[in-house]
């Protein structure tokens, strides 16, 4: 799970973050956007897994002329 991309709460908020490291039930992680400073080991109760992005074609618009 290092490296993957979580949600974890923090003051009721959920913010953007890296799993660094796990030990024990519990994850050191990285705000995304945020100094290291506020890198942090949060227990399982304040992280919410996202699925996998998927990557979907879009198709572009094209204009017609008249």
């Amino acid at each position: 799970r290092t490296g993957q991309t979580v949600e974890v709460e923090a003051e009721g908020v959920w913010w953007e973050a890296e799993i660094l490291n796990t030990r024990g039930g519990r994850y050191y992680v990285h705000y995304v956007g945020w100094e290291d400073e506020w890198d942090e080991w949060v227990g399982k109760d304040r992280v919410r897994f996202r699925a996998p992005a998927r990557h979907t074609r879009r198709r572009r618009a094209t204009r017609r002329r008249q």
